[in-house]
């Protein structure tokens, strides 16, 4: 029997727009694999995503960003009155600290950052809904978050 080559097969993943994991029509349900997934993703030099996936490289079309928070960790003052900053936890199993100054709003109202490694992140909705306790509106109408004493306005990236 002859054996095929398999050297030059291509497996291609999808990162959908929720922060789910595709191959194919079949959702990646493990999520071990899925934080070594957005781990190991890295945009190539021709703007494609890939990753390394036991030894083999394997393409990921990202359809919204290559990130995703996952969790915040909020740092209070000592009464809980006034938020002093805020950790993030990506999907990726890693934490960084928001940069307040990258917060914006996209369509659907889903919020955004900018993560230390200039990728973009999207919050999944628990964490977008807990960071919102600490969005207010300005008299203008515009949202500003309040973290450690100063206000950072929350862009929005539809205009």
């Amino acid at each position: 029997m002859k054996s095929r080559d398999l050297s030059k097969r291509v497996y291609t993943y999808r990162l959908d727009g929720n922060g789910r994991w595709h191959y194919g029509k079949n959702p990646v349900t493990d999520p071990d694999l899925a934080r070594d997934f957005f781990a190991g993703l890295q945009q190539e030099p021709d703007g494609s995503w890939s990753f390394l996936c036991e030894g083999e490289r394997c393409r990921a079309v990202v359809e919204d960003v290559p990130q995703f928070v996952e969790r915040l960790e909020a740092v209070t003052s000592p009464d809980g009155g006034a938020l002093e900053a805020v950790g993030l936890v990506l999907g990726s199993g890693t934490s960084e600290m928001l940069d307040p100054g990258t917060l914006r709003s996209g369509t659907g109202g889903a919020l955004y950052c900018t993560l230390k490694s200039g990728q973009s992140a999207r919050f999944h909705r628990l964490p977008q809904l807990e960071l919102a306790r600490w969005v207010s509106e300005e008299a203008d109408g515009a949202a500003v978050l309040r973290i450690a004493g100063r206000s950072f306005p929350v862009t929005d990236e539809k205009q």
